[in-house]
């Protein structure tokens, strides 16, 4: 993502938003749930997200205006069977 976010600066100008959105699942019932796939969750829809704000936070500090905007799934509102993670 850095090295996107300095292609972006150097091609069309400054950053004003960005939408950094991600949906990934795996379903299965929390006990049968495994570690494995609660991180691959975890890295995907929350550090993924961390990884795109990460390098382009900074630069949009100058802007005169901008927008963050992050997107959820119905889950993040209301909890869906086999959804745990």
């Amino acid at each position: 993502m850095a090295q996107v976010a300095e292609q972006v600066e150097n091609k069309p100008g400054t950053i004003y938003g960005i939408v950094p959105n991600a949906d990934m699942t795996k379903d299965n019932f929390f006990p049968k749930l495994t570690s494995a796939d609660w991180d691959a969750v975890m890295d995907s829809n929350l550090k993924g997200v961390y990884n795109t704000l990460k390098p382009i936070i900074p630069k949009m500090y100058d802007c005169p205006s901008g927008s963050v905007v992050c997107i959820s799934s119905i889950s993040g509102e209301q909890g869906n069977l086999a959804q745990s993670n």
